[in-house]
């Protein structure tokens, strides 16, 4: 409105006193972008026309619900068509209302009110059934198929929904560019709120320049440059939550510099966690060196870490608190946890694999079941499995792609026969597998807490790994073999291992039962009183 004051247009500019749904009742028609003023004014059975000048540039930044094809009416790009379909000399001839009412105002009866009472308040409604008041908590997660994304489901699926009001965010431009995020998100709980964040432009110079800054030099420099951030991401999570206060705000994934600063301004009467999945000295060194700015922003925010185990805590603790330049507020030890009921029904279900031919069940089979990368680590298996004899040598199936797939299997058809190995490629489901197979074997260069290792002690199978703290340290509380990291000694432990034996229905039953009571029941009660 201030943009109009002092300006003579041939408009009148009704005052701010007048109710927008005083000035519908008296319009004939109602021009608008994508507000849902259009839906509102639906009832009135008059035309709607969406005027999207800048439609491609919205959907980027905003998004939106419908696409213009979907609008109830007419939408055009340009004045010149918007002039045109004004002047048509019938307009109810170009409006779609009438087969759209049907869609969006059935329930437009002017009872509305008196239904969400009802819903709220009655003997049957949501307030008597709750009896008390829920806690709330925010997770912030990129939802990419991957371990850490099964770790997160595993949470949310054990917490009681009568206790908890759950709420998730993520990267709305992620999801348009990776159809597997849409699914992830789809399998999400019924009850779990979804919040697509998606940036928007530029607040102002400065807020800019301090976030190119931070993303260019990967450390905080100044006091003043954080506190125009924080500024900046107060903004940011009015625009998304507005005055929602959670309980508790988790950085789940630990990886995205721009998302730590923003969950850091969500409104939160309780603490913030920030989630460590991995030997962040490895992940710095190896891959990801920008994550040194993440880690600034967690403790100088006052986030609370969270590792998978002690050993990956002391290490950490002392890595984050360099780069941060102050101690952290808190730390916590969590393990990580599986969603048992999915993980048994994917197991059990579609028991189908498609290495049949391949498959010699006179033999031994190891999986390596895991992203294939350098820090994975595939190659030393293939190594060792060549030094066994053929006369004892197991078959090998690794279970995954990933970007060195290629190189994985030029080096295995060098020093391997066909029947020795098998590849699977990008999979939906693994987890078939595990109950074709005898052990495994994780030889990574460093872990966190890898999820397989729980799958495979929820379904029976032994693993085995190399000396990696987030491996040992889980491995000796629930058991497994360890090895040295030695090709000789690996070798020799391939040739001569116990066969795992057939996992059939009543060993995973007993599996599953075991890790509930063992993991489970105990990990959850942790994590809640970490939160509460």
């Amino acid at each position: 409105m201030k943009f109009l004051e002092g300006k003579v247009l041939p408009a009148i500019v009704p005052p701010l006193a007048i109710d927008s749904n005083d000035l519908m009742l008296v319009a004939d028609v109602l021009v608008t972008d994508y507000s849902s003023i259009g839906i509102d004014f639906l009832v009135t059975g008059r035309p709607t026309i969406w005027y999207c000048y800048d439609y491609q540039e919205y959907a980027d930044e905003r998004g939106l619900y419908l696409t213009p094809d979907e609008f109830p009416g007419p939408w055009v790009d340009n004045i010149d068509s918007l002039f045109q379909l004004l002047h048509t000399s019938d307009l109810a001839q170009i409006n779609s209302s009438n087969s759209a009412k049907a869609q969006f105002t059935v329930a437009e009866d002017g009872q509305a009110s008196s239904r969400v009472l009802d819903l709220l308040l009655s003997d049957s409604g949501i307030v008597s059934k709750q009896g008390t008041e829920r806690k709330s908590i925010l997770f912030r997660h990129s939802f990419i198929p991957n371990g850490i994304t099964s770790a997160l489901l595993g949470v949310i699926a054990n917490l009681n929904q009568e206790d908890w009001e759950v709420t998730v965010a993520f990267d709305r431009s992620k999801v348009m560019e990776d159809s597997r995020i849409a699914d992830v998100l789809d399998s999400l709980p019924a009850h779990v709120n979804r919040v697509p964040w998606g940036l928007s432009k530029a607040q102002d110079l400065d807020f800019e320049a301090a976030k190119s800054q931070l993303l260019s030099t990967y450390k905080i420099c100044s006091e003043a440059q954080l506190e125009i951030l924080r500024r900046g991401w107060k903004i940011e999570a009015e625009r998304i939550f507005g005055n929602k206060v959670f309980d508790a705000v988790v950085e789940y994934e630990g990886y995205s510099t721009v998302w730590t600063g923003m969950l850091s301004a969500v409104k939160c009467k309780g603490k913030g966690f920030f989630y460590l999945h991995n030997d962040m000295g490895g992940e710095l060194t190896r891959r990801f060196p920008w994550l040194e700015a993440s880690h600034s922003l967690a403790v100088r925010n006052g986030f609370e870490v969270v590792n998978l185990n002690s050993p990956l805590a002391e290490k950490n603790t002392r890595i984050l608190a360099k780069n941060a330049g102050c101690p952290l507020a808190g730390t916590h030890v969590q393990d990580n946890l599986i969603d048992l009921d999915g993980v048994a029904a994917r197991a059990l279900g579609d028991r189908s694999i498609d290495f049949e031919n391949w498959r010699d069940t006179s033999r031994k089979l190891v999986i390596i079941v895991a992203r294939i990368s350098i820090e994975k680590n595939q190659v030393f298996a293939i190594e060792a499995l060549s030094r066994v004899d053929e006369a004892s040598r197991p078959q090998l199936a690794i279970i995954g792609g990933g970007p060195q797939l290629l190189q994985l299997k030029e080096k295995a058809a060098s020093i391997l026969e066909p029947s020795d190995i098998y590849f699977s490629g990008d999979i939906a489901n693994p987890l078939p597998y595990y109950l074709a197979a005898d052990m495994l074997f994780i030889p990574s260069l460093h872990e966190g807490q890898p999820m397989v290792l729980h799958e495979a002690l929820a379904l029976g199978l032994e693993a085995t790994v190399l000396p990696i703290d987030g491996c040992v340290d889980f491995v000796k509380r629930y058991g497994g073999n360890i090895l040295e990291r030695d090709l000789d000694k690996v070798a020799s432990y391939l040739s001569a291992f116990e066969y795992g034996g057939l996992i059939n229905k009543s060993t995973i039953e007993d599996s599953i039962s075991n890790y509930r009571k063992n993991v489970v029941q105990p990990t959850i009660a942790s994590f809640i009183n970490m939160v509460s």
